[in-house]
């Protein structure tokens, strides 16, 4: 038997459960996760309002806006992950 047979036997003999929560934690890791996204959305609106701050100041100063743009692209990528962080799971598991 070669190792790349071993390794295979090995592979097909490892169980791959259903994901469970523990009992009595469900609730509690809900709850949790809920004021992670809450707190996840809360800091993508201030960075929001960073990111017009800079706009603003820039423009007055003549600096154009290109920057705090690209911030306010990289706080909607962060608002999509946020948003669809589950379905993301979901799909890798």
């Amino acid at each position: 038997m070669t190792i790349q047979h071993l390794v295979h036997a090995l592979a097909a003999a490892v169980p791959d459960p259903a994901p469970a929560a523990p009992p009595g934690v469900e609730g509690k890791a809900t709850t949790v996760l809920g004021w992670i996204k809450w707190a996840s959305l809360a800091a993508c609106v201030a960075g929001l309002f960073v990111a017009g701050a800079q706009m603003a100041l820039n423009h007055r100063r003549g600096m154009g806006g290109a920057e705090a743009a690209s911030q306010v692209g990289w706080v909607a990528i962060a608002l999509v992950v946020i948003g669809a962080a589950g379905a993301i799971v979901a799909a890798l598991a």
